[in-house]
């Protein structure tokens, strides 16, 4: 689209707007990004681990009360990478990680 500077000027768009006006590549679920970061990484074996808060009388009560709890989501690529320390500066080389 020729005039597509006068649509990226920070406003919200729907999916379909957004893909029609050339935004995103393609359109679908969280499923959908997943099996493309796999097919973009070269990791066809990653898997995802979703951690959950174990239910408790905390938990019960927060909920009832309309607290949510915050969802957390972890993937896995098949990699181990050495385990960071909150607080420290990192640089990792490109050739740490495997192609």
């Amino acid at each position: 689209m020729a005039n597509w500077a006068e649509y990226a000027d920070g406003r919200i768009l729907s999916g379909q707007t957004a893909y029609d006006y050339g935004f995103v590549d393609e359109l679908g679920n969280f499923d959908t990004a997943f099996h493309r970061a796999k097919i973009l990484t070269h990791i066809p074996n990653a898997s995802l681990i979703e951690y959950r808060v174990p239910m408790d009388l905390g938990s019960v009560l927060a909920r009832m009360l309309g607290k949510a709890e915050t969802p957390a989501l972890k993937v896995d690529f098949g990699i181990d990478l050495p385990r960071l320390q909150a607080g420290l500066l990192y640089f990792l080389t490109p050739t740490a990680i495997p192609h």
